[in-house]
């Protein structure tokens, strides 16, 4: 079963920034995931493909600040 919880996130100006940078990389992950879809590709050769073609400076989230649910979050 999945629940999903409604809301709006108030990041701070650097988490925004990382935010928009992982948003972007994974809508261009999709756009060319789907892509290859249609050209009638494997999953598992998307896969490595998309592993082979991403850029070394894929946006760190491993050290990112985490976001405290009751100081950044307002119910809808």
């Amino acid at each position: 079963m999945q629940t999903t919880i409604r809301g709006k996130i108030f990041p701070s100006e650097d988490q925004a920034e990382k935010l928009d940078e992982l948003m972007q990389f994974q809508s261009a992950r999709m756009r060319c995931s789907y892509n290859r879809l249609y050209e009638d590709k494997s999953k598992s050769r998307i896969e490595a493909d998309l592993k082979e073609n991403s850029p070394e400076s894929i946006p760190d989230t491993a050290g990112a600040d985490t976001i405290e649910p009751s100081s950044t979050m307002s119910p809808l």
